[in-house]
């Protein structure tokens, strides 16, 4: 009996596990909704709200150091970000030049965006923090 107890234990964690990170996963949209709602009509309170202090900016090489920012630099910040140039692959092998901006205005969540823990779209990171989603790193190439 003691031996089904433990199997049974084992299962439900299993199975709470695979409930959690559905949940973040399915969370993640709504988040995303949001994210790219406020960042399209320039809504930094709601921005600021989704973002975990200090915003952690790197710049395009690994070897250059990390900045991070507060909720004070965050609007600055943010417009660079949106401003900078990211080239992305097209069809007959040429880049396609656009701004962070236009891949947030244009974008849908895309499946293949998760990586572990996390949510990377282009140079933005979005983590799963106590619960909750958060804007917590970007790259920028001008740092």
């Amino acid at each position: 009996m003691n031996s089904f107890l433990r199997a049974l234990s084992f299962f439900a964690l299993i199975i709470s596990s695979g409930c959690v990170a559905g949940k973040a996963d399915n969370s993640f949209q709504i988040f995303w909704t949001e994210f790219r709602t406020a960042a399209i009509q320039n809504d930094y309170k709601t921005l600021e709200k989704l973002t975990k202090f200090p915003l952690e900016i790197r710049g395009p090489d690994d070897s250059m150091p990390t900045e991070y920012f507060k909720k004070d630099d965050f609007k600055d910040v943010f417009d660079r970000i949106m401003q900078q140039k990211t080239y992305l692959p097209h069809d007959d092998d040429s880049l396609i030049e656009t701004s962070m901006r236009e891949i947030v205005d244009n974008t849908l969540l895309i499946s293949d965006a998760k990586k572990g823990e996390e949510y990377q779209i282009e140079q933005l990171v979005f983590e799963f923090v106590d619960g909750q989603w958060f804007f917590t790193k970007a790259y920028l190439d001008d740092l």
